[in-house]
């Protein structure tokens, strides 16, 4: 089987190599096809890519081709971009197109389906809900995206419920519900098989003093890093020992040193920047207590689930990334805004109950391995693959 992968975000989310890789030991031979911005990324994620994707014998195309208007003109983008993937692959020769996101992804592959009737899957993604908020008007093309579609994948079921609630609930006929709902399936990303073979069981009981915090994420605005250290600060303030860990990079990163300076959190908040080494992440989630991301608009989040192999429990946003896989307080504490008094609070909240939310931790994170997940998308594949004969 041949699938091509529409995908803007391969250079910045690295889980997708180990997607694609999975597919390629089952047989799938892909091309993943990306359109990037100049001057969007560095040196060396560009060089990650290109000796990662090489590496690994899967051929991704690169195309120059994004710009800063193209949010807002968004008809323009995907007609250039189909226009430009037509130009530059032999689309015939697929037999499925994987789109990798309802907006940016899934417009360009109903678009290539209209004229090659080529069948194509859609994942939606949390960027995807953001866009229905903020270009509504866009809502009514994102309908005939999914209604064409052969399978809709939602990373989570809080995504799904989002997207059901904000295009279908009021404005949708019953038929169109029904085939909805039979299209959709939840599938989460999985972790890396290396932290599932590293699962740490060696967490001490609860009620530690200071308590050891880590955020691993991009230092971005979305990321709500400032969030997480002005709960550092309000513990401090109540006379809580606490001392944070930020691994990452990005745009905020001089923000949060002013504010880590600003908040006299020199000695009680550590940024180490991006690390790419596992062996040296691990020992970072083995040194620390809790795991903290009160990301907005977190599609998946994998690192909640790297820092719960290593009996992390977390601290995260309700409604976004992992949150809708687990129940209440279940592995952690999913606030229900990025707020600091709340994320604070939930920190103190899970110190009392650290045992038993650890070892829930370790038991749940076992749920996402990578080749479970692979078997569900090819089954999703060859269910498609075979309704074409």
């Amino acid at each position: 089987m041949k699938v091509l992968h529409i995908n803007v975000s391969a250079i910045r989310d690295r889980f997708y190599l180990t997607l694609f890789s999975s597919l390629k030991k089952k047989g799938v031979i892909q091309t993943i096809y990306t359109p990037y911005r100049r001057c969007e990324y560095n040196e060396s994620e560009f060089s990650w890519v290109s000796e990662s994707y090489e590496k690994q014998q899967i051929e991704i195309i690169l195309s120059p081709i994004k710009t800063l208007f193209d949010r807002a003109l968004y008809n323009r983008k995907i007609r250039k971009y189909a226009r430009h993937l037509i130009q530059n692959v032999e689309i015939e020769s697929f037999d499925l197109i994987h789109a990798h996101s309802l907006y940016s992804n899934g417009g360009v592959a109903y678009e290539t389906y209209k004229r090659f009737n080529i069948p194509y899957i859609v994942a939606v993604r949390s960027t995807d809900i953001e866009y229905m908020n903020i270009f509504p008007y866009l809502n009514e093309y994102a309908c005939e995206i999914l209604f064409h579609a052969s399978k809709v994948i939602y990373i989570s079921p809080d995504l799904k419920q989002q997207a059901f609630d904000r295009l279908f609930k009021t404005k949708r006929n019953v038929s169109d519900i029904s085939s909805y709902e039979i299209k959709s399936n939840v599938i989460p990303n999985g972790v890396d098989e290396y932290w599932l073979d590293n699962v740490y069981k060696n967490k001490v009981g609860s009620s530690r003093l200071p308590i050891k915090m880590i955020q691993v994420s991009r230092l971005e605005k979305r990321k709500n890093v400032d969030v997480t250290v002005d709960s550092v600060y309000i513990l401090q303030q109540k006379g809580i020992n606490t001392h944070l860990t930020i691994v990452g990079d990005g745009t905020q990163r001089d923000y949060i040193k002013k504010l880590v300076r600003k908040r006299n959190l020199e000695d009680n908040v550590t940024m180490t920047g991006f690390i790419s080494d596992k062996q040296r992440l691990l020992e970072l989630y083995r040194t620390s207590d809790i795991f903290i991301m009160p990301s907005k608009g977190e599609t998946f989040g994998i690192s909640y689930i790297e820092a719960m192999t290593q009996g992390l429990p977390v601290v995260g946003l309700k409604g976004t990334g992992v949150s809708g896989y687990f129940s209440h307080n279940e592995v952690g504490i999913f606030v229900k805004e990025s707020d600091p008094q709340l994320v604070a609070e939930a920190i103190l909240t899970i110190n009392q109950l650290y045992e038993g939310m650890s070892n829930n931790c370790l038991m749940k994170s076992a749920v996402f391995k990578w080749d479970a997940i692979i078997d569900k998308y090819l089954i999703i594949y060859n269910d498609i693959n075979n309704s074409k004969r």
